[in-house]
């Protein structure tokens, strides 16, 4: 059940029209062999990770990018891995990211803003409920996909805008609280590697513990276990002597 004034709708119901969704060039439309140093940018599925874009540049031709503009991503596109062991898996085209096309696999979402913003429904793709839902979907065990008749047919619940928008501030607000949570467990585990290394330092060269002047020293310990250990074994040695007469 939904709350009050909210409503279930697909994905495609989300696009701004038939053509808005759209997965990458198959087969010798876009190869390995076209990829280049510069120009428009490929989006492939390491690109796409947990609600966030992964910078890793893959390049083809201007003219290359012409031939295959009906793929093109623009800023504010939602992009949605296809392959994976954790489906879906979506994130925002950048704003610095255009021009650029997806790759096969890749789907590419031109979303209705009007009706949904993109960060409602990039956090909706990415949670638990939906991947749930999608789980009876996945074909493949040693390579789990989705096909793009699935992206377009996930449930999404939409409410109005007015509480998308609260939605979308709550969202912003956690997220950064978690960034700053995730930056103080590294500042500590850093500290604590260095605390680590002080004791160990401090605990060879006697400054751990207040020293006792009626201690025996170390030297004195060893050169009187050396000893002890010089009697043991000439003890041991006389001992088989002993034996090998009597026999």
């Amino acid at each position: 059940e939904l709350p009050q004034g909210w409503v279930w709708g697909s994905v495609d119901q989300c696009a701004v029209d038939e053509k808005a969704i759209t997965d990458g060039p198959f087969g010798s439309n876009l190869k390995s062999s076209h990829y280049q140093e510069t120009g428009p940018r490929v989006v492939r599925l390491k690109n796409i990770g947990e609600g966030v874009f992964v910078n890793a540049d893959a390049h083809i031709s201007p003219a290359h990018f012409e031939l295959l503009g009906k793929h093109a991503v623009l800023e504010q596109d939602l992009l949605v891995a296809m392959l994976g062991e954790v489906l879906p898996r979506a994130c925002i085209a950048p704003a610095d990211l255009s021009p650029a096309i997806v790759k096969a696999d890749c789907a590419r979402i031109r979303i209705n803003q009007e009706l949904i913003s993109p960060a409602i429904l990039n956090t909706a793709l990415n949670s638990k409920p939906t991947r749930d839902r999608v789980a009876g979907l996945v074909k493949g065990i040693g390579r789990p996909r989705i096909n793009l008749g699935h992206v377009r047919s996930i449930a999404i619940a939409i409410s109005s805008t007015e509480e998308q928008a609260q939605i979308e501030l709550a969202l912003q607000n956690g997220m950064e609280s978690i960034v700053q949570q995730l930056d103080a467990i590294k500042f500590s585990l850093k500290q604590s590697a260095a605390q680590r290394k002080n004791i160990l330092q401090a605990a060879f060269s006697g400054q751990l513990v207040p020293q006792d002047p009626a201690d025996e020293p170390a030297s004195a310990l060893l050169a009187r276990i050396r000893a002890e250990r010089a009697v043991r074994e000439a003890g041991s040695a006389r001992g088989r002597g002993k034996k090998k007469v009597s026999t």
